[in-house]
């Protein structure tokens, strides 16, 4: 019951606002970039978030063209993700490797989890309906 409530403030919270979000509901900081696909802004204005602790949020309103060119809440959006903190012992390939993926510019983005599992993911259109998001891990980009 409580996460369904979250999920209605958080739909109303999305529709009035006109925005993308970004929920850290993990244990772990992490880092979030917009990608240049569907961006009008450049790498300097583009969203970007250096430290997404746990709990917290990011959002960038489509209608601001250095969030999404158009200004369309349907047109997918691109983020690479990745996590900061190191975990005793396990190599930081192991447990979130940089990912990109893709949110509906008027929806959001969830991840979250614990310690090693830290790997769930959900997408949602603004309406609150669930988006079949891609998910692209890139071993070898160098963020780890």
């Amino acid at each position: 019951m409580t996460q369904l409530l979250r999920y209605l403030v958080t739909l109303l919270f999305v529709q009035t606002i006109y925005c993308y979000c970004i929920y850290n509901n993990s244990d772990g900081t992490y880092r979030v970039r917009q990608q240049p696909y569907n961006t009008g802004g450049t790498y300097f204005s583009r969203f970007a978030v250096e430290q997404l602790k746990p709990g917290d949020k990011a959002c960038c309103a489509y209608t601001n063209s250095d969030c999404v060119k158009n200004n369309d809440p349907n047109d997918p959006v691109w983020f690479s993700v990745w996590r900061l903190d190191k975990m005793e012992g396990v190599p930081r390939y192991a447990y979130f490797p940089n990912t990109d993926i893709n949110v509906p510019a008027g929806g959001w983005l969830e991840f979250g989890g614990t310690g090693i599992d830290a790997s769930f993911i959900r997408v949602f259109y603004a309406n609150g309906t669930d988006f079949d998001f891609q998910r692209k891990i890139d071993f070898q980009s160098g963020y780890y």
